[in-house]
């Protein structure tokens, strides 16, 4: 996938998939070989689904807000 899609928090990989136009699922994913502009996905998504290359720091930032006071997972 495009180097791109990834959201690096450290220790957490996390790439999000569309489920449907505009809904958006949260998938950790390990990944194997970096390139310059492509990593590949050993685990995590699925050949074939759609990731988001573009404003994932949106989406993520705004499932962090929805979740609430210490919800997400994601470290400050």
């Amino acid at each position: 996938i495009p180097t791109e899609a990834v959201l690096d928090s450290g220790p957490r990989k996390i790439v999000y998939v569309e489920k449907k136009p505009g809904v958006y699922e949260m998938r950790e994913a390990a990944l194997g070989i970096r390139g310059e502009k492509y990593v590949e996905v050993l685990r995590g998504i699925r050949k074939g689904e759609r990731v988001v290359t573009s404003g994932n720091f949106l989406i993520d930032s705004e499932s962090q807000l929805r979740a609430g006071p210490g919800g997400g997972g994601h470290s400050h």
